[in-house]
């Protein structure tokens, strides 16, 4: 990868990423947030790397939401990426056209931020960031000087001496529903295990379940 496209899709540092909340608990106490590009830093970053004449933007609307034209000037010529949004709730129209150019801009590979594993629940105050609120810590490889990516995370050890396969055989020739609860109470394995093997169990845990609640024809 040339410095032109290292640099372009570079992790942003930790300062330029916001937050939002897509989930919620259903009293509103808690959220669950994920990380989002600012688009002013957006902006910096084309000025930085195209340089303030090298990059444009073009909008136009597509029923209630926003498409954007982004043409870079690269080594390799002019190249364009389009995208699109909604239009946002508070400030429609200046929110869609900020979310359609973050679109645009991932498409050109800074996307590491889908990468990222939403997984931070937070506490909510009437539904909102409370002020104040400090962001989670960001890992070594979404920071500027990462690599963008994840490194693949060894598969957790099982639990010593469970014969998962026999678990399985067993869940399946549950014939009950309190048969098959009975059998969850008995496995010699706990949450914490999240092995492949255990993952299996509870595969077919499930499977089983499903299978024992439709209805007979």
């Amino acid at each position: 990868m040339s410095d032109f496209w290292q640099r372009l899709t570079a992790p942003f540092p930790a300062r330029d990423i916001e937050w939002k909340v897509t989930a919620r608990t259903k009293d509103q106490s808690k959220g669950l947030i994920v990380p989002y590009f600012d688009a002013r830093a957006v902006m910096e970053r084309l000025d930085d790397v195209c340089g303030p004449n090298g990059w444009t933007a073009e909008y136009r609307a597509y029923g209630t939401a926003w498409v954007c034209r982004l043409t870079l000037t690269t080594p390799e010529g002019p190249l364009v990426r389009e995208d699109g949004a909604d239009a946002t709730d508070i400030e429609a129209a200046k929110g869609g056209i900020s979310n359609a150019l973050k679109r645009a801009f991932a498409a050109f590979g800074c996307r590491y931020l889908y990468h990222y594993d939403a997984h931070d629940w937070v506490q909510l105050e009437g539904g909102r960031l409370p002020r104040g609120f400090r962001p989670p810590q960001f890992p070594a490889w979404a920071l500027p000087g990462g690599s963008g990516r994840p490194g693949k995370a060894p598969d957790p050890k099982p639990t010593p001496g469970v014969d998962y396969a026999a678990w399985i055989d067993t869940i399946k020739d549950a014939d009950t529903l309190a048969e098959l609860d009975q059998i969850a109470t008995k496995l010699p394995f706990g949450k914490e295990d999240r092995s492949s093997d255990a993952n299996a169990v509870r595969a077919a845990w499930k499977e089983q379940e499903s299978a024992l609640k439709e209805p007979l024809v």
